[in-house]
């Protein structure tokens, strides 16, 4: 594995919490998350197979916008990747 993705990995992962959902089905973002992703009141909930993803709505506006200025390239670099499948 890349030195790169490995640092995201262990960034990005060692962030997750393990939290219980109330009898009401809802759960709390706890708050050093919220804090983290500067959650206000208007969030956006993104689906990522079979996690989800919480962003502010000002932080997902701004996510989406440079995702679709970038969608032609980002398409050609995932048709490149060697993801292990033998042909």
């Amino acid at each position: 594995m890349r030195s790169e993705v490995q640092a995201f990995n262990r960034f990005y992962l060692s962030g997750g919490q393990v939290i219980d959902v109330d009898a009401q089905s809802r759960v709390l973002v706890p708050q050093s998350l919220r804090k983290f992703a500067d959650l206000g009141l208007q969030v956006v909930m993104v689906g990522m197979g079979d996690k989800f993803e919480i962003w502010s709505q000002d932080s997902w506006t701004s996510i989406y916008e440079s995702l679709t200025d970038s969608f032609e390239n980002t398409m050609s670099a995932i048709a490149e990747l060697d993801l292990g499948e033998e042909t």
